[in-house]
């Protein structure tokens, strides 16, 4: 289904979430002005695939500056709120707007700009958001106002009506000094409105400038829940980066990550922390594959069970391919040492990403070359590795012969919206 065929851009930036009844809401880069401020668009389709607002899609932001880099979720009311990076005062900040189910903005006018989240100097990005449960999202991001070589990590509540609720002091998640980074956030649902924040951090590598993986929580108000400047996940000898996060339906998390702990390859990890930040399964992570060559971006999806799905891309073959594993939720591993494999067709398949399907599988999609050009193919898993409904390889649309991108996906009373 078409969604935009008048956006001027080779990268809309394409994200998308549940309307909350059967249909989905999808936002979009857009430069069909051309005078490449590129502006801020949605759409919404019902559970049929039909466009429900204007054709080419509404308005969010269209304030004569640069934005990029959206992020959507939904409002539990049919419509959504949508963040994006804006460098209308220079250095880039964070802006935000929420849609109705019409599609009309309300909390500013489009030509108005949205709300400010942040405006501080210097740089704010790589936004991640969630939603506060009450109509509102809380949105962290990386900041740089402490320096180039001191990025902290943020984080603010915006309400249903367009307020921000987290104090100046609340706002600071980790803010690390001594030149240290913590980078790539990440954020998830927590209790009672609050959220769950893990990060990238070389806090303890010295000079040597190796990332581990941190989390915090904080509830409704901001207020940091487990260890000043987060919890250890993982701080095993040389770099952890690219956590992927999923609720662990207790009010901890599961994360997934990419290790270079072996200095040679890159391998699989993951951990379970309780309600309270502690480590739940193996010290510094339980191994999901640690074959030759390397196994990297894990993405983690929830199993309904306090286990998890974990989708990671394979090197150690010919090409890269597309694996799996199912760990429960006592972190034992339930298919095959090492993954199962989900797609092996000839060429590249990676970057896989997973969802539950809200029936104890998963599924996942992913960028496949197997006809010479990318593009995207899906399979779906049950909890003993049963592939559904097609073959090993995943099903695709092998008509499309153009090149597409960047899948990101949601699912609809069972079914997979990309």
């Amino acid at each position: 289904v078409a969604i935009c065929t008048n956006t001027s851009t080779d990268d809309p930036e394409p994200q998308i979430c549940a309307d909350g009844a059967g249909g989905a809401i999808i936002t979009w880069t857009d430069n069909r002005t051309g005078t490449g401020d590129y502006d801020i668009y949605a759409q919404r389709v019902n559970s049929t695939g039909d466009p429900q607002w204007t054709d080419q899609g509404e308005p969010v932001c269209t304030y004569k500056t640069h934005k990029d880099s959206p992020e959507i979720i939904g409002d539990g009311s049919h419509g959504a709120v949508i963040a994006w990076e804006d460098s209308r005062n220079i250095n880039q900040d964070i802006y935000a707007q929420r849609i109705n189910s019409n599609g009309i903005t309300q909390w500013t006018s489009p030509s108005a700009g949205g709300k400010p989240v942040c405006t501080f100097t210097e740089y704010q990005y790589h936004i991640r958001m969630c939603t506060d449960g009450v109509g509102g999202a809380i949105i962290t991001w990386n900041d740089a106002r402490y320096g180039s070589n001191n990025e902290t990590v943020f984080a603010q509540r915006i309400d249903v009506d367009g307020n921000l609720r987290f104090s100046a002091e609340n706002e600071k998640i980790c803010i690390i000094s001594n030149n240290m980074d913590e980078v790539n956030v990440h954020i998830i649902s927590g209790d009672n409105g609050g959220a769950i924040i893990a990060w990238e951090d070389n806090r303890t590598s010295g000079i040597d400038d190796y990332l581990d993986i941190y989390a915090q929580k904080i509830n409704s108000t901001g207020d940091a829940q487990w260890d000043d400047q987060g919890k250890p996940v993982c701080t095993a000898d040389f770099d952890q980066w690219t956590s992927s996060m999923v609720s662990d339906g207790s009010g901890g998390a599961i994360i997934a990550w990419g290790d270079d702990r072996h200095v040679s390859r890159e391998d699989a990890y993951i951990q379970k922390i309780n309600s309270f930040g502690d480590a739940q399964w193996t010290p510094n992570g339980l191994a999901i594959s640690t074959k030759t060559d390397d196994q990297y971006h894990p993405e983690v999806c929830s199993d309904g069970a306090g286990g998890a799905y974990v989708a990671f891309t394979d090197k150690s073959g010919l090409d890269e391919d597309v694996y799996a594993q199912h760990v429960n939720s006592q972190g034992i591993p339930q298919w095959t040492i090492d993954g199962v494999i989900i797609c092996n067709e000839n060429d590249y398949q990676y970057d896989p990403e997973i969802i539950s399907d809200e029936v104890g599988g998963a599924i996942i999609v992913w960028w496949d070359y197997r006809d010479g050009n990318a593009d995207i193919y899906a399979q779906r898993v049950e909890k003993i590795a049963v592939f559904l409904p097609s073959d090993g390889n995943g099903g695709g649309d092998d008509n499309v012969k153009s090149e597409v991108f960047d899948p990101t996906m949601i699912v609809v009373i069972g079914l997979i919206v990309v």
